[in-house]
């Protein structure tokens, strides 16, 4: 199956209906998964997400640290938290 690549405008349109749909599960937090390559849009995604939730930050790949938390105020959560997991080889090592 051949795939195309999205332009930065379709993503960020992407971006904005998910983060206009998103909401927390109850007390509960949301978990989103974003899988793809390297340099596929996961973080450009995640950066769109992040600056319609208010983050002020520059938002970068958390590659090296693993995770990195960005308080959000006024809004449906409480933080976004962005996770890199590529390095990692199991679960238990985030804990």
């Amino acid at each position: 199956m051949k795939t195309r690549k999205v332009t930065l405008v379709e993503l960020q349109a992407l971006a904005h209906s998910f983060a206009q749909k998103s909401s927390p599960l109850g007390k509960r937090a949301k978990i989103v998964g974003l899988i793809g390559e390297l340099g596929a849009g996961k973080t450009a995604f995640v950066k769109e997400v992040a600056h319609l939730l208010g983050v002020k930050d520059t938002l970068t790949s958390p590659t090296f640290v693993i995770e990195k938390i960005y308080p959000l105020k006024g809004k449906q959560f409480k933080k976004l938290i962005h996770i890199d997991a590529y390095r990692l080889s199991e679960g238990k090592e985030l804990t």
